[in-house]
């Protein structure tokens, strides 16, 4: 069944932005504090268990919107804990100054 409903989507942009800003902080303190490869290996884990629970609960026939917003916030503060964990990895050290400029 689909909702018709432009406040429901905007809401699960809303369930999804507000952990990817509180993940986003704590993931660069995850990110200094663990073994990368391991917290990348976490985080993977978790995004497929994420996916199966999506892939469950659209199986089911009706999921409750409630699920889909926890289950998308769940997504979200997996990415966040990546992207943490990956961009000292990608972005050379005297780089970074740039790009917190825009």
């Amino acid at each position: 069944m689909q909702t018709r409903s432009a406040l429901l989507t905007g809401l699960l942009g809303l369930a999804e932005l507000v952990p990817l800003v509180a993940m986003a902080l704590l993931g660069g303190a995850l990110a200094d504090r663990m073994d990368r490869r391991r917290l990348l290996l976490l985080d993977q884990i978790a995004l497929v268990a994420v996916a199966v629970a999506l892939c469950a609960a659209a199986l089911s026939g009706d999921p409750p919107v409630l699920v889909l917003y926890v289950l998308g916030g769940l997504a979200c503060v997996a990415g966040a804990v990546v992207v943490a964990a990956a961009f000292p990895a990608l972005v050379a050290y005297d780089k970074r100054a740039a790009l917190a400029e825009g």
